[in-house]
């Protein structure tokens, strides 16, 4: 309910909703992406695309926990890829992640997401570590 009304507040005219994607690998073993699953209802229940193939994790990162911001900016640089950009050209985009710590993910997949083509992008998160 939190996130639907956090995202209806933010709605005027989103577009997508794209999940900050986790690796192949890690999505093998996990079974799931946590970023998509806390947000699949919410895109549902207020009628907004839920594109979880767009944006994707090409590799796999250590541990970013222990890192600070410039560590975690230059480990995820080049990462992440957007292999439809037909997807996102000229769209306004919701990027969800379920922990926002640094901020370095989020600029990374806003960095690839605007170079192809996406016209404005909104981050939103559920929680931030301290």
């Amino acid at each position: 309910k939190l996130l639907e009304e956090h995202i209806h507040f933010l709605q005027h005219d989103i577009d997508l909703i794209i999940p900050v994607p986790i690796h192949k690998q890690r999505l093998q073993e996990r079974g799931f992406n946590q970023s998509t699953e806390f947000i699949r209802t919410t895109a549902a229940k207020l009628n907004i695309p839920l594109v979880q193939n767009c944006l994707i994790r090409e590799h796999q990162t250590h541990s970013l926990y222990a890192l600070g911001r410039n560590e975690r900016q230059h480990e995820l640089q080049g990462v992440f890829r957007c292999i439809a950009p037909e997807i996102v050209h000229n769209k306004k985009i919701l990027l969800f992640d379920d922990i926002i710590t640094s901020g370095a993910t989020f600029s990374e997949c806003a960095s690839v997401l605007k170079d192809a083509g996406t016209k404005e992008i909104l981050g939103l998160t559920l929680c931030k570590t301290l």
